[in-house]
């Protein structure tokens, strides 16, 4: 296990979770990407932000915006990274 990072995307209506994607970043990319000192900070990703760190994203998951979504950068444990994501 390591830690790294996750979209976690929310429902806005009833703020149930719809999903984790993990993505392959490091905490230096995702300041330099999002222009933040402390990229996990409770503010939801605005429809830019997911898009360049979609292009990232582990496993072949792709990431679509959607208005009624709340999208969020989250600390995760992650398994190792394998050529199986």
């Amino acid at each position: 296990m390591h830690i790294g990072y996750c979209i976690t995307v929310y429902r806005k209506d009833d703020e149930s979770e719809v999903g984790d994607f993990p993505i392959s970043t490091s905490q230096v990319e995702a300041r330099k990407m999002l222009n933040l000192d402390h990229p996990i900070n409770c503010d939801s990703l605005t429809q830019q932000q997911v898009s360049m760190l979609s292009k990232d994203l582990i496993g072949g998951d792709s990431l679509v915006w959607n208005e009624s979504y709340d999208y969020l950068l989250t600390g995760q444990n992650l398994p190792p990274f394998t050529d199986d994501w």
